[in-house]
């Protein structure tokens, strides 16, 4: 069901990236910052084709995508005494992901099901959550049918994004002689999630 392509290129990566290691305290607290600029060009997507050419799909450079993020991690060993250490560490990052160009395509389907999936969309990040929403009237509440029931908009949208804001995390590691005892917390914040079968 795929049509072969002889004009695809290679995807392409630019990026620049900025750092800095730095070191406390003889070395006891330790920090690292990163922020990154990356540009993906000539993005290979499978895109529908029309039935007529006996083909579902074609693999084509159909997409720009661009990514800027900031990572940042630390270690703090707050003793250390002969046989006995306590280490606590952290990170925090977040990645802004942005499908810039999509080469006039309304969108592209990634995976997913009936009703709703993830798709790429231009001005949108990847993965984007894609279907029918629920109709609402001019004051934003939704329509009900004469049973109750909400009313599918008949127009498929962007109804989410399910890329975190940011992700972070914080742990804990005590030693001692040859036993040592971890935990680590971790959180991502602000990504939306489909629930199947709440909806």
């Amino acid at each position: 069901g795929t049509q072969g392509n002889p004009d695809l290129t290679i995807e392409r990566v630019k990026e620049w990236e900025i750092g800095a290691d730095y070191r406390f305290f003889r070395n006891k607290l330790s920090l690292g910052v990163t922020y990154y600029d990356r540009i993906t060009e000539d993005v290979i997507l499978d895109l529908d084709v029309p039935s007529s050419t006996g083909f579902n799909t074609k693999p084509s450079n159909a997409a720009e995508i661009t990514n800027k993020g900031l990572e940042v991690d630390m270690n703090w060993n707050v003793i250390s005494a002969g046989d006995f250490s306590w280490d606590i560490n952290g990170f925090y990052s977040f990645n802004d992901n942005v499908v810039t160009d999509l080469a006039g395509v309304q969108s592209v389907f990634l995976a997913g099901f009936t009703g709703t999936s993830s798709r790429v969309v231009e001005g949108e990040a990847i993965g984007a959550l894609w279907g029918a929403g629920y109709l609402r009237n001019d004051a934003g509440d939704i329509v009900t049918d004469s049973d109750g029931f909400p009313v599918l908009d008949p127009i498929e949208k962007v109804l989410g994004d399910p890329n975190p804001d940011w992700i972070g995390g914080l742990g804990t590691t005590l030693r001692f002689k040859g036993f040592s005892l971890s935990a680590q917390f971790e959180t991502s914040q602000g990504n939306d999630h489909w629930a199947g079968t709440s909806g």
